[in-house]
């Protein structure tokens, strides 16, 4: 029976690894393409980034979590950072499917809206970095309208991000998105 079980589990560990490889190879074209786009997003002179969030499911409940896919492009760190689908603005945008844009024109109106609004506790937006005043969450969907993934951007300027369609950076994110929804529908 060796003989019948030993080629069945190459196979299934070849499979697997084929599948971990096309994860990786989608996750790069985001970054790639977020990368492209912040370095022609006119930012007149604040500080922006941006990464990619993917719903997976964990647990033995298979609850759905949103993890960050790789570190802030135009900044350090976050990459694998697991978020809850009922807090923050990801969450929110994750839930409602559609794109979100929120400004905070202080410590005080981030602190206190996170908790009222975004579900966040006192204790959880205390470890938070407040210096971020606008935030743009768009998710990428399916033709099922699944959610494939959510892209993310914040910078220190308040204002900064609005769904204007005169907006430049609105624009350019919208094509961007467009761009980076089409290998991962493939």
């Amino acid at each position: 029976m060796w003989w019948i079980a030993l080629p069945a589990c190459v196979i299934l560990a070849v499979k697997v690894v084929e599948a971990g490889s096309l994860v990786r190879g989608r996750h790069l074209h985001v970054r790639q393409q977020l990368h492209l786009l912040l370095s022609v997003l006119p930012t007149d002179g604040a500080h922006v980034r941006c990464t990619y969030h993917v719903p997976v499911k964990v647990g033995w409940r298979r609850r759905v979590r949103l993890l960050q896919a790789f570190d802030y492009v135009g900044d350090q760190g976050g990459g694998g950072r697991p978020f809850e689908v009922a807090k923050g603005i990801i969450g929110v945008a994750y839930s409602a499917k559609g794109t979100r844009v929120e400004n905070f024109s202080s410590d005080a109106e981030y602190r206190q809206r996170m908790v009222s609004e975004y579900n966040y506790t006192e204790a959880e937006v205390g470890q938070r970095r407040a210096d971020r005043r606008s935030y743009l969450c768009d998710p990428v969907l399916d033709e099922s309208h699944k959610v494939l993934g959510l892209l993310f951007f914040d910078s220190d300027r308040c204002g900064f991000f609005t769904l204007d369609e005169a907006n430049p950076r609105w624009h350019m994110i919208r094509v961007a998105a467009g761009v980076i929804r089409g290998p991962l529908l493939g």
